[in-house]
């Protein structure tokens, strides 16, 4: 109909909350994806010599890292496109292949965190 514009503010009005919602990720309420933080799925676990993928970021030389064990990422940036990430893995954890976990992809310094565990 002529002159009709409720269709119009609607439509108007999903679309800008839809914008303005849908890159606010925040996981388990404290990893902000704008700050870095993505959901992971480990590879493999093993020491920097070990594991023979590259990957970025890739933080096998980040200072402090000598003697660690690192776990080969990967995380989708947008459906069936993924990235790896190789990342430090904290002294004593074991991580299987298939654990999911949180990491920073901007900062190799941010500690790992499983998915689900309370800090």
């Amino acid at each position: 109909m002529p002159g009709d514009r409720g269709g119009v503010k609607r439509a108007f009005l999903c679309t800008l909350v839809a914008a303005t919602t849908s890159c606010a990720t925040v996981y388990e309420g404290r990893y902000d994806y704008d700050a870095g933080w993505r959901r992971t799925t480990v590879l493999e676990v093993g020491r920097a010599e070990e594991l023979k993928s590259s990957a970025t970021p890739d933080c096998r030389s980040a200072p402090g890292t000598e003697s660690q064990h690192f776990a080969l990422v990967r995380y989708s940036h947008v459906p069936y496109y993924f990235h790896r990430a190789i990342v430090a893995v904290p002294q004593g954890w074991q991580l299987p292949a298939g654990d999911s976990l949180y990491v920073n992809i901007n900062d190799c310094s941010a500690a790992i965190a499983r998915v689900g565990e309370s800090r």
